[in-house]
């Protein structure tokens, strides 16, 4: 084959490497010199172009995001062409426009490459103007939540987003208004000097002459560089570097507060009745990394740096031998905070070493006894909190999402003290959720978290109207913007509980008004028609607030942007709507309007998760529904509500806030049970019969049909009473009294009251005891013998063991209501004889609520009384 021979191969690739190679190695390698000086030299004055207040970019979408990173290569691209003019167009165009070839052109170079240069100069311009006054600094603050909807009222449909939203007043201008048109103005007048000088290149023969090369190459280098600096300078990346208590790396450290900020700002919204955590999710999951390990992955990521999008933010955390940890952030090597945080700061409570096991052992053991109180993981939360607040000072997609927070401090007593995982008691949690308002009164999270705990529990009335005032109150002040609305959907969900017990705490009367006309809610002279009036105000006030939540999660759009939140609020509110629904009919015979649809089938509908507050609402609800559905459905309907609620007791907080819970009040009182087994038809007034209601969101979970429903009253509020109240004494000996002396009585051959009563005459000797103490056993001997032979305890004639712990209830009950003793319950009893023995059951019921104990009914106690 011809040229196949080694010469022809030499020869070929000689004349290729002087063709092709050395003139790329000759003009390339000073364009590639100059373009890494040019980088290194836009990483050494980034911290210039960009300050540490300077605002970031708005919005964490792709949409915000990618143009940054369309003029970051832009950038790129001019340092890259400024290099080659420097380097290749300006020597050459000299070279030969002076004539230093052997055969001077016979005309000038083409024009291109400077009609390329002031393209790109006037492209660098505008860039430079949208990145210092565009990024960050939007011509249109936006105040709508996504999908914003509004009530449906009458017939009429939904108005559209944008006549909605502009009659409600939720657009308001920002303070640049004008940066737009000059952007555009500017744009315009780039595009208009590229065009006209291209037009015009004949009449301007001087703008590609030999000169202009070595014009054009340094000024694009300089707006390359501000373009790259400030590109990459307000890019919201972060390195954590941790440190140990020597000075060392510590992986660990930077690992763990990593994870803490990622779910304080990475996570959608989440908590039905409280913030849990913070409702900020826009912060990239690729925006967070760490501080390789070893010299050389370092110094390969310091390389690597200087070629890619850069992460300007790096923080330093510290923990010191005192237990503090110091957390410093800079932002393009420019301190930007810094803070050193102590229990104190926040401030912790001061554990003693008998309490100091009880902390969170979430990242670490807890303390020895006699160690000092260990917060690592408080404080490493309140860091996570201190780096988020730092940035969202920058950008505002973070700020949107913290709930009017400004201050750090505040922001991690709140969600240390709604940490499920916190072991912080009750009493240091409603203290930080204090200080943490105390400290920000713009965190309105950690004002709804304060006004849960302090009121969401309550036993009282009063206290529920006030918590339903407050709630209303904050509702008002919470500002309706962007970020704002998974808090006031919370607010809503919590009113809404709120008014429903607030119409629960009055009583339901048999003598309900029937007309089919509200005039009572004019008419207050009876109290009747005053209650009744109430109850009305109230279930409206729960009925506005459930058609908001309804309507706004029937909106497709509304769930696309908080799925998280929906996902757990959606059987609640399902359910809580219903719920207003069996209130009203379990009151009232004319119906309530509502100012929402009924629960309509949606197709892009999951299977509902059904939270445990979702469980605990069903549950309330089955128990209202059994009052108003036919006869033969009530105890089964009971029974539901009972196994249901056998789900969510197991948690402290369920179990504990079902004792005072007034959707639950029937079901510690027999009487009112037996009532709606066996009802006696009001006076012109029936009960209209209902079907069993189970909203859609949770019929397939929540539907079951159990096989054997407790058909007594005794049966469902025994039940109901072990599966809220904590276990009574279990016999005569376990009774308080007892409790110290026990062994010793035991040993002596006691078991029970009678053999007390027989052998009391030695035991105050025996056991070293005083003759005030066996007088006192001797009255609780007697009372436990009296109580065993009348009812509800001589009804279990056949089994002994019923017989005694039912009696050793009912001792341990008058005991907490002081009434150790057959004389003292015997006064009690002909003092609330007049009364009809509502008061005196009133109160035993209320001792009864923390304890798994059944107040007799009426007609037993009346048995409890003396013949003569």
């Amino acid at each position: 084959m011809a040229g196949s021979s080694p010469t022809d191969i030499s020869s070929a690739w000689d004349a290729f490497f002087h063709d092709w190679v050395e003139p790329v190695v000759h003009f390339g390698t000073p364009a590639l010199i100059v373009f890494a000086v040019l980088l290194i030299l836009t990483r050494v004055l980034t911290g210039r172009l960009v300050t540490k207040d300077s605002p970031g970019i708005r919005s964490a979408k792709t949409s915000a995001r990618w143009p940054v990173g369309v003029m970051y290569w832009f950038g790129v691209i001019c340092l890259l062409y400024a290099a080659i003019e420097a380097t290749v167009i300006f020597p050459l165009a000299r070279d030969v426009m002076l004539g230093k070839k052997p055969k001077p052109p016979t005309a000038p170079p083409a024009p291109l490459t400077a009609v390329f240069s002031i393209g790109m100069v006037a492209a660098a311009a505008v860039v430079v103007w949208v990145l210092y006054w565009i990024v960050g600094r939007p011509p249109w603050r936006k105040v709508y939540a996504p999908g914003l909807s509004e009530l449906r009222r009458g017939g009429q449909r939904r108005r559209s987003g944008q006549r909605r939203r502009r009659d409600q007043r939720l657009e308001s201008p920002a303070r640049t208004r004008w940066t737009l048109p000059i952007t555009a103005g500017m744009a315009l007048a780039a595009g208009v000097l590229i065009v006209g000088i291209i037009g015009l290149w004949w009449r301007f023969q001087w703008l590609g002459d030999r000169v202009t090369p070595g014009a054009y190459a340094p000024l694009l280098a300089a707006l390359g560089v501000v373009i790259v600096g400030r590109a990459r300078g307000i890019g919201m990346g972060l390195v954590i570097q941790g440190h140990d208590k020597t000075g060392g790396d510590d992986a660990g450290l930077g690992a763990s507060v990593r994870a803490r900020l990622y779910t304080l700002a990475s996570h959608e919204p989440a908590g039905i009745q409280v913030t849990q955590q913070t409702d900020v999710s826009t912060l990239p999951q690729d925006a967070l990394s760490l501080i390789p390990e070893g010299i050389l992955a370092k110094l390969a990521t310091l390389f690597v740096s200087l070629f890619t999008p850069a992460t300007p933010w790096r923080a330093d955390v510290a923990e010191q031998s005192d237990g503090s940890v110091v957390v410093s952030i800079l932002r393009n090597g420019v301190a930007a905070d810094a803070v050193v945080i102590r229990a104190s700061t926040l401030p912790l409570p001061d554990r003693s070493a008998s309490n100091a096991g009880a902390a969170s052992t979430a990242d670490d053991t807890s303390p020895a006894s006699g160690a000092a109180p260990d917060w690592t993981v408080e404080l490493r939360i309140a860091a996570a909190a201190f780096l988020l607040l730092t940035l969202s000072r920058r950008y505002y997609h973070l700020r949107a999402g913290l709930s009017g927070a400004q201050d750090w401090r505040s922001v991690a007593m709140q969600v240390i003290a709604t940490d499920r995982a916190c072991r912080l008691s009750e009493d240091d949690r409603r203290a930080l959720l204090a200080n943490a308002v105390a400290e920000d009164d713009g965190n309105f999270a950690a004002q709804l978290a304060f006004l849960s705990t302090c009121y969401r529990d309550t036993g009282d009335q009063r206290e529920n109207r006030l918590f339903a005032e407050k709630l209303a109150k904050l509702l008002e002040i919470v500002p309706n913007e962007e970020g704002m609305w998974p808090l006031r959907l919370r607010l809503r969900c919590n009113l809404l509980a709120a008014k429903l017990n607030e119409a629960a705490w009055f009583e339901r009367r048999d003598d309900r008004p029937c007309s089919k006309s509200p005039k009572i809610d004019k008419d207050a002279t009876k109290p009747i028609y005053k209650e009744a009036a109430e109850v009305r105000d109230a279930l409206r006030g729960a009925a506005a607030q459930a058609g908001h939540l309804v309507v706004f999660w029937q909106d497709p759009e509304n769930r696309k942007a908080f799925p998280e939140l929906w996902d757990d609020m959606d059987g609640v509110v399902t359910i809580s709507a219903e719920a207003v629904r069996v209130e009203w009919e379990r009151r009232f015979t004319d119906r309530m309007v509502d100012s929402w649809k009924e629960c309509e089938d949606r197709g892009d509908h999951k299977q509902a998760k059904i939270t445990l507050l979702a469980r605990y609402e069903q549950a309330c609800t089955l128990v209202g529904c059994a009052a108003i559905s036919a006869e033969n459905q009530r105890s089964q309907l009971y029974t539901e509500a009972l196994n249901v609620l056998e789900m969510v007791t197991p948690v402290g907080s369920f179990r504990t806030g079902a004792r005072t819970d007034p959707s639950f009040t029937e079901l510690q009182d027999i009487d009112k049970i037996k009532k709606v087994l066996c009802p006696t038809s009001a006076v012109g007034c029936k009960p209209e019969t209902v079907k069993v209601l189970a909203p859609c969101a949770t019929k397939e979970a929540l539907a079951d049909k159990y096989p054997s429903p407790l058909r007594s009253a005794p049966d469902i509020v025994s039940r109901f009473k072990s599966l809220t109240g904590d276990s009574c004494p279990a016999d005569f000996l376990a009774l308080p009294v007892f409790t110290k002396h026990r062994e010793a009585i035991e040993e002596r051959g006691i078991h029970n009251a009678a053999a007390l009563r027989q052998k009391s005459a030695t035991l105050a000797y025996e056991l070293s005891i005083t003759y005030d103490v066996v007088a006192q056993w001797l009255k609780v001997a007697d009372l436990y013998i009296w109580l065993r032979t009348v009812p509800p305890a001589c009804r279990a004639a056949d089994d002994a063991a019923t017989r005694d712990t039912i009696t050793t209830a009912l001792v341990f009950l008058l005991m907490k209501a002081n009434l150790d003793s057959l004389p003292a319950l015997r006064q009690e009893l002909r003092k609330e004889l007049s009364n009809g023995l509502g008061q005196f059951r009133a109160r035993l019921i209320d001792c009864a609520r923390p304890w798994a104990v059944v107040v007799p009914g009426e007609e037993d106690i009346r048995c409890w009384q003396p013949s003569g």
